[in-house]
């Protein structure tokens, strides 16, 4: 059984698996909390970055251009999800990802085993967007996947479906292993 809790994103959700459409990251934050609180869920995979930050006294109404010709506005870090998983869920195998831009390989493992020790994550997919050709708007990722011994696995550049699948051989074999 799968649930998706599925943002702005524009890629039909599969067939067979019951999807929940949220429209901004705080309601992202709640659902997958409030879902995590009342079932029990083998296995999160935080594949989807929500912002990092938001606004800190959002309008509730529309301001008008022609009133206000220059605006200013605060942000505030956005809370963390990966952060509050193991928190609700302890239980729960917890596959968090992290992107970053312009390190190297050797920065990258080590910003991934912070984060994987900051949330408390089983695994962390760490990647650095700012390769040409990978990331953002292309089809083609390149993943270091960290576990809590400081082990990595590098998948090299191939197609998102290519990694994720790879991913996911990694995440069954680690649940196999307990």
């Amino acid at each position: 059984e799968v649930t998706l809790v599925y943002g702005a994103g524009t890629v039909e959700p599969p067939e067979g698996v019951e999807t929940v459409r949220v429209e901004s990251s705080l309601e992202m934050f709640r659902e997958v909390l409030e879902r995590l609180k009342s079932d029990r869920y083998h296995l999160l995979l935080a594949a989807a970055a929500m912002a990092d930050y938001s606004i800190e006294n959002p309008s509730p109404v529309k301001i008008p251009t022609s009133e206000v010709k220059e605006l200013n506005v605060k942000l505030k870090a956005s809370p963390k999800l990966v952060d509050e998983v193991k928190k609700v869920s302890p239980e729960t195998f917890l596959v968090a990802f992290k992107a970053e831009y312009g390190v190297s390989l050797e920065e990258l493992k080590r910003r991934a085993l912070e984060k994987l020790e900051a949330c408390e994550a089983d695994l962390v997919v760490a990647n650095d967007v700012s390769k040409p050709g990978i990331g953002f708007g292309s089809p083609y990722t390149e993943v270091l996947i960290v576990d809590g011994k400081g082990e990595a696995i590098h998948i090299s550049k191939a197609l998102k479906s290519e990694v994720a699948s790879k991913i996911l051989d990694v995440v069954e074999e680690r649940l196999r292993r307990g």
